[in-house]
């Protein structure tokens, strides 16, 4: 059962090996309230695309503090262009226990220089 839909994400995201970016911790919470995630990217003012792609990735934590990755690669990575950006999915199951914080983590690779991103979540309940 669909619990709730919310806007977590609505800003620029630029490429370099360092700059990755994150959701605001005012979601932390949020985020870590329900055991299934879905999970849309949309992209568009893509800025210099050559085969760029978007990464979305889950991270969890028990203390706020320490962070990890919940699966071994990003729930979303996908491709994006300069013309028509993309809308990108992506999610979780919920296989397996999230820590009571989550956060996204989101990157370019392959290309593109930045990109405007905003990134909705869906959360339901198993069951």
């Amino acid at each position: 059962m669909r619990k709730q839909s919310i806007k977590v994400f609505d800003d620029f995201v630029y490429a370099t090996a360092i700059d990755q970016v994150w959701t605001d911790a005012s979601f932390n919470d949020t985020l870590g309230r329900f055991d299934q995630l879905s999970l849309i990217a949309v992209a568009d003012q893509v800025v210099f695309s050559t085969g760029a792609t978007l990464n979305v990735q889950i991270e969890h934590s028990t203390d706020g503090r320490n962070w990890t990755t919940k699966n071994g690669s990003p729930e979303i990575s996908g491709s994006i262009t300069a013309s028509g950006g993309a809308t990108l999915s992506g999610g979780d199951g919920g296989a397996s226990p999230s820590g009571g914080l989550v956060r996204l983590t989101l990157w370019l690779t392959n290309g593109a220089t930045a990109t405007h991103v905003k990134v909705y979540a869906c959360q339901r309940d198993q069951g």
